[in-house]
């Protein structure tokens, strides 16, 4: 597929503002402004706000968050609550915005 916009060359440069904010309709704003950013460039700071973003969306009411947000040991089912069903369709959201298959061993490690 052809980019229509001039200048998009990173992870998420084959998709338009508005196609992202449409799959990320409902999602954090954290997670649509760091889409948006990878539009255009390959930050690893940008890639971590987003899959954050996308951790929260599907995180069971009520949870409290890391004050300091997430980091390299942030367990997903100890530390946020994700059970099996909300990891599954965290890492659905992420193949769908990011074209990308994420294999059950790499989601194993997470």
């Amino acid at each position: 597929m052809v980019n229509p916009i001039s200048g998009a060359s990173g992870p998420l440069g084959r998709l338009t503002e508005d196609e992202i904010e449409h799959r990320l309709r409902g999602f954090p704003e954290v997670a649509i402004r760091s889409a948006l950013e990878l539009r255009t460039s390959c930050s690893d700071e940008h890639i971590e706000s987003c899959l954050y973003g996308i951790l929260i969306f599907y995180l069971p009411s009520g949870t409290k968050l890391p004050e300091d947000g997430a980091s390299g040991d942030t367990k997903l089912r100890e530390d946020l609550g994700l059970d099996s069903l909300s990891v599954a369709e965290s890492m659905f959201k992420v193949e769908e915005l990011f074209d990308r298959r994420v294999e059950t061993a790499e989601i194993a490690e997470i």
